[in-house]
């Protein structure tokens, strides 16, 4: 095995050279994997384990956490936080283009002075926020086309062992409910292998369109996409199913009215805008009251399989505090929402289930019911900024923002039927902050400034040293 030290690597050179070794640059290799450790932490792939086989949807004390999950994810934190200190003035310049996401951070932590589980909320704020550091990290280090392989790699592992574990008996499909025979795969239960097999997609076709010219790599990732499209499918998910579709509509008409192509040019701006906005209403006005007629006309449930009476139940207890909300995380734990057989009275289809929830299964009204129309106030800022921040990145041509606007449609979408909102430990919430972050810092190209810095430290060392080389060489000759 061969071993060369280079001055000039990927991040460029200077006093910290990167060692190739076997034509394997060594810190690709160590972001590579720790980033990929990381998704693993956050896929719910080892609650399982973690949890010593407590999977989610029993009914289970909600406010305690699992000792093992906390050091895990301390340890598995640190080395992003570790870095983050080592270049302070980076990660503080790059935090603070976030600022509508800081402000609801903050906003949070304030809620602690009126939670109603303060212990919870300190825990559970705690927790999302040893995410932050390693989001700031990678988007400061790591070139996005390498940071979004990274990410479509992992997933695909993921996704693949899922199918594998579909061929062991009481493993890779759903048993004792009436999901009987859906694929969770590797995952606690199909509500974590839905949102990231859909999640998992989208980062499949970024990918296919970095890789575009390459007609073998777009192939490589075009059969990834069908993969994951399976796989959502055999898991029963309908919400992450129907969020994919529309997400794939939305980028497709962000890109009919901000970048037109081809036949688009031939539509002004404003017919542009008029189509966009009544394809809009159609899609979120239109299409669900033409689907609530035929379900009714089918005889078919109505109450969004028990959702209905479950945002009922909670909307009741919530409107107690409307302002302010229970604090951060505190909602749905005992001290609010502890009898059982209410829940399974407005949650329950026809004693289908008993599950003790821990969230609205709508991460709107869930904002509301931890924060209050204040909080809900601060998340709309940060959303529609999201929005915005990511059309300007696809409007300008950095990659990042097809990627942030397919998640950002896919999310608004997931969001009304279920909720991951602020949730630690969640690929897909991990997933929002570091979209968030990359469109919010498109213009300053952290890694490439990083690289610059390093070469420039190499150019000026070697300066340095030159006369002492060149001395050396003499002697030696001699």
């Amino acid at each position: 095995m061969n071993a060369t030290a280079y001055p000039n690597g990927e991040f460029g050179g200077g006093t910290d050279r990167k060692l190739v070794v076997g034509g394997i640059n060594s810190t690709v290799a160590i972001q590579s994997l720790y980033f990929g450790f990381y998704i693993l932490l956050m896929s719910g792939a080892l609650f399982l384990v973690l949890n010593a086989g407590t999977a989610a949807g029993h009914a289970e004390d909600r406010e305690a956490g699992s000792p093992l999950i906390q050091l895990v994810s301390v340890l598995m934190a640190g080395p992003g936080l570790l870095l983050c200190f080592m270049r302070l003035d980076t990660s503080m310049r790059a935090l603070g283009r976030a600022w509508p996401y800081l402000l609801v951070l903050v906003y949070s932590l304030l809620s602690l002075l009126w939670s109603v589980e303060p212990d919870v909320s300190f825990r559970r704020f705690t927790a999302l926020l040893l995410g932050l550091p390693v989001a700031v990290y990678l988007i400061t280090a790591v070139p996005f086309p390498r940071l979004l392989r990274i990410m479509g790699i992992t997933a695909l592992v993921l996704v693949a062992a899922s199918y594998l574990s579909a061929a062991i008996p009481g493993v890779g499909l759903q048993t004792g409910d009436r999901h009987v025979g859906a694929l969770k795969g590797i995952f606690p239960s199909k509500t974590y292998s839905g949102i990231f097999f859909g999640v998992s997609m989208l980062l499949f076709i970024a990918n296919m369109a970095q890789v575009k010219a390459d007609k073998r790599k777009w192939l490589f990732w075009m059969i990834s996409v069908s993969a994951g499209l399976v796989a959502l499918i055999a898991s029963n998910s309908r919400t992450p199913l129907l969020a994919f579709f529309v997400s794939l509509g939305f980028v497709y008409l962000i890109g009919f009215l901000v970048k037109p192509t081809g036949w688009q040019r031939r539509f002004a701006l404003s017919l542009r805008w008029f189509i966009t906005i009544g394809t809009l209403f159609f899609i979120t006005v239109v299409m669900p009251v033409m689907i609530s007629i035929v379900m009714y006309l089918i005889n078919r449930d109505l109450t969004l399989t028990g959702r209905l009476r479950l945002w009922k139940y909670a909307v009741e207890i919530g409107a107690d505090r409307p302002w302010f909300g229970a604090g951060f995380k505190s909602f749905w734990t005992d001290k609010l929402t502890l009898d059982i057989l209410v829940l399974h009275q407005h949650w329950g289809e026809r004693n289908t289930t008993r599950a003790m929830t821990s969230n609205a299964h709508n991460g709107y009204l869930d904002v509301w019911l931890e924060l209050g129309f204040i909080g809900l106030g601060l998340f709309v800022i940060f959303w529609i900024s999201f929005l915005v921040r990511s059309v300007a990145a696809y409007r300008e041509g950095h990659s990042s923002g097809y990627w942030a606007l397919l998640l950002w449609s896919f999310m608004t979408i997931y969001y009304i039927g279920n909720s991951t909102v602020f949730q630690h430990l969640d690929f897909s919430w991990f997933s929002v902050v570091l979209a968030f972050l990359l469109v919010s810092n498109y213009k300053n190209d952290w890694p490439a400034k990083l690289n610059k810095a390093r070469s420039d430290a190499s150019i000026t060392v070697g300066e340095a040293l030159g006369p002492q080389r060149e001395a050396a060489a003499a002697s030696l000759a001699q």
